[in-house]
């Protein structure tokens, strides 16, 4: 059965990190920008890391969704933001010998484009589900 999301579910604001500007590492770069472009009146509600082949970051907010994008712009990296009404669909998905209550993998529609997340843990991605469904149906 789907847990709604209790609607005081708020997680501070991560630690500022110190990651030297010329780090290599796009995660933690993508981590410092996420933290920097959360507005005033906006809160940060989670932060997904994700495995491939789906995308590596997913940060929700109180507005809008940003994502660590990888593949779309050829060899370079980008944080895009999509507004919570631009997700259309949210869906579990899993493989031909997986059920869906044992997979970590959640695919979304963003503006028309799919985007897989692959969790660390299923309970993690049914966070991430009930989550985003539960703004969709609000």
């Amino acid at each position: 059965m789907a847990q709604i999301p209790a609607s005081t579910m708020r997680v501070d604001p991560p630690t500022p990190l110190s990651v030297d500007p010329c780090d290599e590492d796009p995660l933690a770069v993508a981590l410092l920008a996420v933290q920097g472009n959360v507005f005033n009146g906006e809160s940060l509600e989670a932060i997904f890391r994700g495995s491939p082949p789906g995308i590596p970051l997913l940060a929700v907010t109180s507005r809008r969704l940003m994502m660590l994008d990888t593949a779309t712009f050829e060899d370079r990296s980008a944080l895009v933001s999509v507004p919570l009404s631009g997700v259309s669909s949210v869906a579990f998905v899993a493989s031909d010998d997986q059920s869906f209550e044992a997979t970590t993998t959640v695919g979304m529609v963003l503006l028309r484009k799919p985007v897989l997340l692959v969790c660390e843990s299923r309970d993690e991605a049914r966070e991430l589900h009930d989550m985003l469904i539960w703004t969709l149906t609000s």
